[in-house]
């Protein structure tokens, strides 16, 4: 039996790339939902502007200060674990396969 060779035009028109595509993003628009419903309405605003102190002083600490890498930034600095970075992952590599399926599209058709 010949085993035919897909493109990666066959992988990106393929269910189960949609498929995981459409689960990426319904769980990003959830988690962006939970987390603007606790920006907007579980914080004071004293609240919102001590996490955007602490959010931005970090990231300048690890852009500027230390100019270290995105995952010196996660770990070292925001001192997040394993288990929460995963969750930042998600989302990066969302925008990740998004950009690169535009890109692809751009080069393909």
């Amino acid at each position: 039996m010949e085993e035919t060779k897909k493109t990666f035009k066959d992988w990106m028109d393929s269910p189960e790339r949609i498929k995981m595509a459409e689960e990426i993003e319904r769980h990003r628009k959830q988690r962006e939902m939970e987390v603007d419903y606790w920006w907007n309405n579980e914080l004071t605003e004293a609240e919102r502007e001590k996490a955007f102190y602490a959010v931005v002083k970090r990231i300048h600490k690890a852009e500027i200060q230390d100019r270290g890498s995105y995952r010196w930034a996660l770990y070292d600095v925001f001192k997040f674990d394993m288990v929460c970075t995963a969750k930042v992952w998600s989302v990066v590599i969302w925008i990740c396969i998004t950009i690169f399926s535009m890109v692809l599209n751009l080069i393909i058709f």
